[in-house]
């Protein structure tokens, strides 16, 4: 005598495109979901990082903003030519003058030279090179998207206080982020290609997180969003963290502020893929049969998970030690169709920062 089984829904009634990872329960092998086969999925996440590196390299589309817009041209050359001159004082000084220096009066030379022209200098640079950087970016995205869909009440006082909240934690978070990638150098062996993996994520958020944020996503959707397409952030970032991340430190910072303001026009032409990290494939077959991802190969790589972790354990130590009780953060919806965002356990905090050693001081672009 055949058991009666309660019917459970088709799995390709689950809608196309959807970022969600709860599915119906299964009670029959019949029933059981179909998974994308592991050859297809090595498949599509090699095509994932030929695109993020193709997208890293397109020259042409810098080349046609810089030739076309008036606005963009000027804060590129303004740009370039600063951090030109950061690049061959850096240059200069870690392999033509230290080589020369002999004698006691290395240290007096030393000590003079990076205070009265490299610091100030490097300083100048940094802070120039962020309003420029912001106004390429913002000019892009008004000739690529129009107008940005951040929070109209950014300008209030709540706007002010949660912008310099953000930036303190995007800070400590950057620095945290940076002494993870200096003690996976330390480990022998895999320390130094750890680092530099690592580092192209950095690097990759740093750059399109002004996308992001002109978009109007939240701080958790957009770290939730690099880390459910890592293959084609770690490759997005790829050319400009091995263009730096074997540089001493002074010329690695200076290379990356020179190459800053044409990965951010690149960035705003960028499509990473996976679209629906959860459903990759459109329906399939007659029946129209949805595939989940490949159980071999993670939808989610939690990249900034330690770096998070440190900071929210120091800013806990901190509300202890000033006796703050730390309330419930509530956690919007997030718009353009990432509505799981913030139930993920990435807590809500903005992310980033760049290349090994010297990272710390690119914040500022």
């Amino acid at each position: 005598m055949s058991r009666a089984t309660t019917p459970q829904p088709p799995l390709h009634s689950i809608p196309y495109g959807s970022s969600s990872h709860v599915f119906p329960a299964y009670n029959t092998a019949a029933s059981y979901p179909s998974f994308v086969p592991l050859g297809r999925a090595v498949t599509l996440h090699v095509g994932y990082a030929v695109a993020g590196l193709m997208d890293a390299l397109r020259w042409d589309l810098v080349t046609r903003h810089i030739i076309q817009d008036s606005e963009i041209r000027a804060n590129v050359v303004k740009s370039v030519t600063l951090n030109g001159l950061s690049v061959v004082s850096a240059y200069a000084w870690e392999f033509v003058i230290v080589p020369l220096l002999r004698g006691p009066t290395q240290r007096r030379i030393s000590m003079a030279f990076q205070g009265l022209w490299l610091v100030p200098l490097a300083s100048i640079s940094l802070l120039l090179n962020a309003r420029w950087c912001s106004a390429i970016a913002a000019r892009v995205f008004m000739l690529q998207y129009g107008r940005s869909n951040m929070s109209a009440d950014a300008g209030g006082y709540s706007g002010v206080l949660n912008a310099a909240a953000a930036s303190a934690y995007r800070f400590a978070l950057l620095f945290t982020s940076v002494v993870s990638g200096l003690l996976l150098t330390r480990v022998p062996y895999f320390g130094w290609p750890a680092a530099v993996i690592f580092l192209c994520w950095v690097d990759s958020f740093y750059i399109c997180e002004s996308v992001w944020i002109a978009r109007g996503m939240s701080l958790a959707a957009r770290v939730k969003y690099l880390e459910e397409r890592w293959v084609y952030f770690l490759a997005f970032g790829l050319p400009v963290t091995l263009s730096c991340a074997f540089l001493p430190a002074l010329p690695s910072t200076a290379v990356f502020a020179f190459f800053l303001p044409f990965h951010i026009i690149m960035a705003h032409h960028a499509r990473p893929l996976p679209l629906h990290p959860y459903t990759p494939l459109p329906p399939q077959g007659s029946k129209g049969t949805l595939l989940l991802p490949s159980p071999f190969i993670p939808v989610r790589v939690p990249v900034f998970a330690p770096a998070i972790w440190m900071n929210d354990w120091i800013v806990r130590l901190i509300g202890a030690g000033a006796g703050v009780r730390r309330a419930p953060v509530r956690r919007p919806q997030d718009p353009f169709g990432m509505n799981e965002a913030d139930r993920a356990s990435t807590p809500l905090a903005p992310r980033m920062g760049p290349t090994l050693r010297t990272h710390t001081a690119r914040t500022a672009a």
